[in-house]
């Protein structure tokens, strides 16, 4: 059958194909409910949310930057939810989960059309599909963020692809800047996206020829416009929020950020004990000198390789660059690190594996050639069968507030955001014994905390009553 299709149908074919495998693979988050972390304020209890589309709210969305961000894009999507399923969540879990879907077919044919791969592209965009570390997003209504983000992402690869390589280029300039901009209105962590076109620049659109790299930078000034706003509109929303460095000292910051990369890198070969809330250790012993003695060794091993293997580099570089709004150097609450943040980043790290494997076969020739191939595509069917299972025992865990929490607390230690939450959520379903050992442990990791030790002393105030 394939023969009898032209090229465009057969790359159309696969699109069709890994969209519909994200479908199905994240079809049970329908039966999940809105969860007790962010939900209640960003969308539930929000009256210009859950009134649906009014001018209103349109107006509301756009001028204000509560919640520490400002993402009126991602705000006018859950009114429309809003608008067409009430408080239904059922209905909001749906467009997360189309929106996945086109963001897996988008992404596939950016992909394609960069580098003209229909195999290694097919590979990204199924670990994108399929990847337990993208539950988060799809899962959790208040990360519609990351799922709106990726759309004008993809998109933005076709634009820029299309600006370096067809004709019209001011008009393609133009559509990029409008979808970097709606970008940014969706989720700001796409400031990285100006610095990763130049990534791609090297390859592989190869644009990277003496004499015309400062061309290559006047020609996204627009971007980097875009991109200096938004930093400032950022730290206007954060003012308040963000820890101090008395609390999380810089070289604590740089520390755990060196840490975090390892633990990114260590849960997307194997993803497990995914929680949502990642204590920030303070103690990181040999992790620290050992994952920063990796990060740099890698780093200048891709920088020396780049002339004749750079999608080594661009993966690599893709990775550790569009982590760096969220890695902790500017911290904003407690957490080390979230599964959500690798929504865009995960893809480097694919990239870097799929053009690699292609080039090692390329490298032999005759028998050998064919078993390495067939040894290759059976390790990569295992390893997405693995993540593909880990993925459906994954969602049921952001059913509700409760297993979600519950989760939390059985996967990590010494993590007081989940015990807390935990307990607050057995006290409000009236179970105060079960809350009560929650409180405690938080109190235990953190002593000073007066919040927690109110509800402590509440909680056992109402079980003596009873």
């Amino acid at each position: 059958m394939s023969e009898r299709l032209g090229p465009g149908a057969r790359v159309g074919l696969v699109a069709v194909l890994l969209a519909a495998t994200s479908v199905a693979v994240h079809w049970p988050v329908l039966d999940n409910d809105f969860v007790p972390f962010d939900d209640p304020h960003c969308v539930i209890r929000v009256p210009e949310v859950m009134d649906g589309i009014t001018w209103e709210g349109v107006g509301w969305a756009f001028t204000t930057l509560d919640l520490a961000n400002y993402f009126p894009i991602t705000r006018l999507s859950w009114m429309l939810d809003a608008e067409l399923y009430g408080y239904e969540a059922r209905g909001f879990h749906a467009t997360s989960l189309a929106l996945q879907a086109l963001n897996v077919a988008l992404f596939f044919l950016a992909l394609f059309r960069l580098t003209r791969r229909i195999v290694p592209s097919a590979f990204v965009a199924a670990v994108f599909a399929v990847h337990p570390l993208h539950v988060e997003s799809i899962a959790w209504v208040s990360a519609r963020k990351d799922l709106l983000a990726g759309l004008f992402f993809a998109l933005a690869l076709l634009a820029h692809e299309r600006r370096a390589r067809g004709g019209h280029p001011l008009a393609w300039s133009a559509t990029l800047a409008v979808l970097f901009a709606l970008g940014l209105m969706s989720k700001p962590v796409l400031v990285t996206l100006p610095f990763l076109l130049l990534l791609l620049d090297v390859w592989p659109l190869e644009r990277w020829r003496r004499g015309r790299i400062a061309g290559l930078f006047r020609e996204k000034a627009a971007l980097f416009a875009l991109c200096l706003a938004s930093c400032v509109l950022t730290l206007v929303a954060q003012e308040g929020v963000m820890a101090s460095t008395d609390v999380f000292p810089l070289p604590m910051r740089l520390a755990s950020s060196t840490v975090a990369y390892v633990d990114y890198l260590e849960r997307t070969v194997f993803p497990h004990d995914l929680a949502v809330l990642y204590p920030m250790a303070r103690e990181l012993g040999d992790r620290l000198w050992l994952g920063l003695l990796g990060l740099v060794a890698v780093s200048a091993w891709v920088v020396r390789r780049v002339g004749d293997r750079p999608w080594y580099f661009v993966g690599w570089f893709w990775f550790l660059g569009t982590l760096v709004p969220t890695i902790g150097l500017v911290q904003v609450g407690t957490q080390a690190s979230a599964d959500r943040y690798m929504y865009l980043s995960l893809a480097g790290l694919s990239i870097a594996v799929a053009w690699g494997t292609r080039n090692l076969l390329r490298g032999l020739e005759g028998r050998a050639r064919r078993t390495a191939g067939v040894v290759a595509g059976v390790l990569a069917v295992v390893w997405l069968a693995f993540l593909t299972a880990t993925t459906r025992a994954q969602i049921p865990v952001w059913r509700d507030g409760r297993t979600l929490f519950e989760h939390a607390v059985a996967v990590t230690a010494d993590n007081v955001g989940a015990e807390y939450r935990l307990a607050l959520i057995l006290q409000q379903q009236g179970e105060l014994r079960a809350a009560i050992p929650h409180f405690e442990e938080a109190i235990r990791l953190e002593p000073s905390n007066l919040e927690i030790r109110r509800a402590l002393e509440q909680a056992r105030r109402d079980a003596g009553r009873r």
